[in-house]
């Protein structure tokens, strides 16, 4: 378990050239890169939904969390749509308690892990 900790986050819309869905990158105290997954709801409906699935992708660098632009190797190009912080209250591997604070979205979510790369992110 980590101590409580106010950290940056930023959420990307990723456009491919067939499909698009949103990353969503976490910067953690105890970690160089950032933990990132795999979303398709944008930060301003998360409260509606309640919860909703996320898949966990290769953690990626802090750059990120301000980059904007092209990805190479013809990988897409991504938007930053939201940002702010978190505040984690525990981070394990089955389980997060952040509070966030974005533009779109402020609140409590627990990431569950459900099994392989799967997370569910409970609004609380």
């Amino acid at each position: 378990m980590t101590k409580p900790s106010l950290q940056p986050t930023a959420l990307l819309l990723h456009k491919l050239a067939e499909s698009e869905h949103y990353d969503w990158l976490i910067a953690r105290p105890d970690q160089d890169r950032l933990w990132t997954a795999r979303l398709w709801q944008p930060s301003g409906q998360w409260r509606e939904l309640g919860s909703f699935e996320l898949i966990e992708i290769p953690p990626h660098r802090r750059e990120y969390l301000t980059y904007q632009g092209p990805i190479s190797g013809d990988r897409g190009h991504v938007q930053r749509i939201d940002a702010g912080t978190v505040r984690i209250e525990s981070w394990n591997e089955k389980k997060a308690t952040l509070q966030v604070a974005m533009r779109h979205f402020s609140g409590r979510i627990e990431l569950c892990h459900i099994a392989g790369d799967r997370w569910r992110a409970q609004v609380g």
